[in-house]
């Protein structure tokens, strides 16, 4: 369980369970997740969100086996703004469509910026996801 990507809300997030959805399909690599205090639907993914190319500052995703894209650009303000994190522009990239998959999109093109209601709550999603970094003190 973990908090709910609404900046409005305080909920926490449940996976959904369906005993209706058949075993086999290609969204079986998205977990349908909603919000127990304010609805908010969106979806998990584990291991199934492949990086299928990179155009300079452009991640073109997908998940499982399912013909739709998730592309994030990533501006040169953005990297600026997270390169604290050391994460490597792939890894920005695959983490900010992770976010997007937790607020609901599955397809489309997204330009990862601090300034867009979008990435209200991305910097906190981030920090919760990424190891903080301990300096080693002799």
């Amino acid at each position: 369980m973990f908090a709910c990507p609404n900046p409005n809300c305080a909920g926490n997030i449940l996976v959904e369970v369906d005993a209706q959805k058949p075993a086999t399909t290609d969204t079986d690599a998205l977990h349908p997740i909603r919000c127990s205090y304010c609805g908010h639907a969106g979806f998990l993914v584990g291991d199934n969100l492949h990086l299928v190319f990179r155009a300079g500052q452009e991640f073109c995703f997908t998940i499982g086996s399912a013909p739709a894209c998730l592309i994030v650009s990533l501006p040169a303000e953005s990297v600026y703004a997270y390169q604290w994190l050391g994460l490597s522009q792939e890894a920005l990239a695959r983490h900010a469509a992770e976010w997007l998959l937790l607020l609901g999109y599955k397809a489309g093109v997204f330009s990862l910026s601090p300034s867009q209601p979008k990435f209200a709550g991305f910097k906190t999603y981030l920090e919760s996801r990424v190891p903080k970094f301990q300096p080693h003190v002799a």
